[in-house]
């Protein structure tokens, strides 16, 4: 790690510190990394992009680390981190503790074993030392992230199989509610793929923040800077609960149709995603890049 956060321009510093403040006020934090945000640029050391974003995102990701706590208390944190920094930037969060980070390395996580190594240490209060990270066994890495795709990804194309389905029988609710599990498994795909990691929420807000690095055309699925697609992803975010308990949900039949074809495009880019992902670890670990979705 490094504390080298001084180098980037003085309005990005002056976020960064005022970041720092505010999540040291709502946790006593043993350290605050910056792993990721608008600040990158392009850099083939930074595994988990390989864009250069700084045009596009105005966001930080950080990786906040506890002495001791639970999962539960894990969730709590980051909301409340997330939402009181929002004030200043919008920020992506992960909290766990020291002990967590210390099980992920021993599985060889590169992840976590990526962000001790590259990231931007803005806060340490020096009562953990972490082991010093030695490389990934890129052949495991690529074998989890073959499986994790296979899995995620097979689930996804189920989810929106079964939707179109419930289309044609005029089951709508059933549909959009199906459509949100497929848009959790895609999500959940490109992070597992990328990170070998993914948090545990069921909220695809979150995890489409989380995979922003992956791919600008990501976010392009759903512009959140236009009307018309915000509401179209707040419906689909609310069905996850609204679809199946709420009797005032209604959606039309062309917003239907509309999110479908977003899932499908999503589908096909997480496809993409993952042939140029599966290349670029085969090539990191001098196997050939060739691949093809079956």
């Amino acid at each position: 790690m490094n504390n080298s956060f001084g180098r980037y321009p003085e309005q990005v510093n002056r976020q960064i510190a005022m970041i720092k403040e505010i999540i040291l006020k709502v946790v006593d934090a043993e350290k605050i990394i910056l792993f990721g945000g608008s600040i990158y640029e392009a850099d083939s050391s930074y595994c988990f992009n390989e864009l250069d974003l700084s045009t596009f995102f105005n966001q930080f990701e950080f990786l906040v680390i506890l002495l001791n706590s639970s999962a539960k208390q894990d969730v709590e944190l980051l909301d409340k981190i997330e939402q009181r920094c929002a004030k200043v930037t919008r920020i992506t969060a992960i909290v766990h503790d020291a002990v967590y980070i210390n099980e992920e390395l021993s599985k060889g996580s590169l992840f976590f074993s990526s962000i001790l190594k590259e990231g931007v240490i803005i806060h340490d209060a020096g009562r953990v030392v972490f082991p010093q990270v030695t490389p990934a066994n890129l052949k495991e890495v690529l074998r989890v992230a073959e499986s994790d795709y296979a899995r995620w990804g097979r689930q996804a194309r189920a989810f929106l199989l079964s939707a179109e389905y419930m289309r044609t029988v005029s089951e709508i609710r059933v549909a959009l509610f199906l459509l949100h599990q497929a848009t959790e498994s895609i999500y959940t795909a490109i992070l597992l793929i990328h990170r070998g990691y993914k948090p545990t929420t069921h909220n695809i807000d979150k995890l489409r923040r989380y995979t922003l690095s992956v791919s600008i055309k990501l976010a392009m699925v759903f512009d959140l800077n236009r009307n018309e697609e915000n509401h179209l992803f707040r419906i689909l975010q609310s069905a996850y609960v609204d679809a199946r308990y709420r009797e005032a949900f209604e959606v039309t039949y062309d917003e239907l149709d509309e999110l479908l074809n977003k899932v499908r495009l999503l589908l096909a880019l997480s496809d993409a995603i993952w042939i140029n992902r599966f290349n670029a670890l085969n090539k990191r670990s001098g196997q050939p890049s060739i691949y093809e979705i079956k």
